[in-house]
């Protein structure tokens, strides 16, 4: 490693009771938005590892507080929870209190060597979501930031994705007040502080810095080679989600959405709506004999029904509009579970291609495809 400066020192020899006052037992002003941090990672994490097994690692995990609340909050999500930091005192904390995660002393800047070494058979066909919290990136100075940066994007540039807490610049007054007035045994007596307010920036006469960053300064604190998917602002921080370039993600607004969307469809709370609210079979908006009908249903079988003349209604319409001519082929979109390809193979006798984005949606339509005899006739890729 090159010259230890005066910053890495000051982080490597901290004690593990002064972090853990200051960012955990002192620190109400960020601790209450330490779980939407983690359900923010959670949802970009299942989103985006489309079903393939997730580890996690946090860069710079400091005692391991995080990855304790990231476990008590998801703790089925990841098939393994990894915490690297410099510090061997944190480590030493962390693995102690925190048994179900698992922690490396290592140089964040070697990310990719230090998971290798010591998690190999894990990195192999895993997902991995690599993240940096609670302002990580904002106490480290600009040449350790942006080899950190390379590392955690080399250690996703397979399969995986990257996420940075940031302390929102917007809230840094109140944090001079509330938190570093209050913590001098972390960050050193604000007497004789330096304060660069338009840059939200602050140096103790101890040399602590830290650098809170402005929503519009956040192209400065990640690379360019990154595709940002996500940022959002949860009171003091800012959260971003992105991928290294040269990973397969489609770099529009609506290949991230498309994703969310398909990732819903295939969740068990999709599959009980449309199985039990939106007209089971068919899932079609259902045709009522009067408006009060739907309010007076007490159970599901007039939306089911509802839904069945719907459904004959619009094949009525497709007969009428083809002026008798024989329908050879078509295709439903959206197909669901079926319902309308079995329906317009029966009554008209004629081969259908569903198209349906979801697994869950496909497997249950072969399944009644199958039980109606229709297979040869009702086509799911």
């Amino acid at each position: 490693m090159a010259n230890i400066s005066e910053y890495e020192k000051t982080w490597r020899e901290m004690s593990s009771s002064h972090w853990d006052q200051a960012m955990y037992e002192n620190a109400s002003f960020f601790n209450r938005h330490q779980v939407s941090n983690t359900d923010f990672i959670a949802r970009h994490a299942v989103v985006n590892s489309r079903g393939k097994p997730i580890v996690g690692v946090e860069v710079g995990t400091g005692t391991g507080k995080f990855l304790k609340i990231v476990l008590e909050e998801h703790p089925s999500l990841f098939k393994r929870l990894i915490g690297v930091d410099f510090n061997p005192n944190f480590i030493e904390t962390a693995r102690k209190a925190v048994p179900d995660a698992d922690f490396t002393l290592g140089d964040c800047r070697e990310l990719k060597n230090v998971l290798n070494d010591n998690y190999s058979e894990d990195m192999q066909d895993s997902f991995k979501v690599v993240f940096s919290v609670n302002n990580t990136h904002g106490i480290l100075p600009e040449k350790v930031r942006d080899d950190i940066n390379k590392a955690m994007a080399d250690t996703t540039s397979d399969s995986g994705m990257i996420i940075i807490g940031l302390w929102n610049g917007n809230s840094f007054g109140d944090a001079v007040q509330h938190f570093y007035a209050q913590n001098d045994h972390l960050c050193g007596s604000l007497q004789g502080a330096s304060f660069d307010w338009d840059e939200c920036k602050m140096v103790t006469a101890s040399n602590y810095t830290t650098k809170w960053t402005k929503p519009e300064e956040l192209g400065k604190m990640i690379d360019e080679s990154w595709n940002v998917l996500d940022v959002v602002s949860s009171g003091p921080m800012l959260l971003i989600a992105a991928k290294p370039k040269n990973t397969k993600v489609q770099d529009n607004a609506s290949g991230e959405a498309g994703a969310e969307t398909e990732y819903y469809y295939d969740t068990e709370d999709a599959s009980r709506f449309y199985q039990n609210f939106w007209g089971g079979e068919n899932v079609h908006i259902g045709l009522y004999d009067n408006l009060e009908e739907p309010n007076e249903s007490k159970d599901l079988e007039t939306v089911f029904k509802a839904s069945d003349k719907s459904l004959t209604r619009l094949l009525d319409h497709v007969y009428d509009h083809m002026g008798g001519l024989k329908i050879r082929r078509a295709m439903d979109m959206g197909s669901c579970y079926g319902g309308c390809a079995r329906e317009m193979a029966q009554r008209f006798a004629c081969e259908v291609l569903c198209v349906d984005m979801s697994k869950v949606e496909n497997d249950i339509n072969r399944e009644r495809t199958l039980e109606a005899g229709l297979e040869k006739l009702v086509k799911i890729p």
